[in-house]
């Protein structure tokens, strides 16, 4: 078995959608800081901004993080696009390739 280097990750603003990979990829980690209400992260498997299918969904409430790290890194065939939402929310995505 060999091993897969993670990415050193991608910090995601609120709002608009950005690409977090645009090949097939593995997802490693995902964190998630609400600010001032519940927060929440959407990943879709897709190499644009437009589209695509939610394969992961994490949310955190005021105040908050959430933290989701798989055994076995999630595979995404297509890529990855992440939306972040929620007032002062941060989020950050690891992956694999």
């Amino acid at each position: 078995m060999s091993m897969q280097k993670a990415d050193p990750g991608v910090v995601l603003a609120i709002g608009a959608d950005r690409i977090v990979s645009a090949v097939p990829c593995g997802l490693v980690s995902i964190i998630l800081t609400a600010g001032s209400d519940t927060a929440t992260i959407k990943l879709y498997d897709s190499a644009t901004v437009s589209g695509g299918t939610v394969i992961k969904a994490l949310s955190a409430v005021l105040g908050t993080v959430a933290i989701y790290t798989p055994c076995k890194p999630d595979s995404f065939a297509n890529g990855i696009v992440a939306v972040v939402t929620g007032t002062a929310a941060t989020g950050y995505v690891s992956i694999s390739s």
